[in-house]
């Protein structure tokens, strides 16, 4: 049984998706045409590009973000495989 608190989170995510949705906007890696390693890999192009750092502490770097993204894909990919 989910808590109050996820199914409100679930809800706000759906909503979310509706609105980008309506007004023409994906909102799934799925919806475009591009693989999820190549899309990684150019967001941490974008990121090197930018200098970006992230988080609380600006301590995540650019390969720290491609690393997450890979591990990502590779949990959703396996995720798939046993639903």
């Amino acid at each position: 049984m989910n808590s109050p608190e996820h199914d409100l989170v679930e809800e706000a995510i759906r909503a979310t998706e509706v609105f980008f949705n309506r007004i023409g906007m994906p909102t799934r890696l799925s919806d475009f045409v591009i693989e999820a390693v190549e899309a990684a890999q150019k967001i941490r192009i974008r990121f090197i590009k930018q200098y970006a750092k992230m988080g609380k502490h600006r301590d995540i770097f650019p390969e720290d973000v491609y690393k997450i993204l890979l591990t990502a894909v590779s949990l959703m990919l396996q995720y798939c495989k046993i639903s």
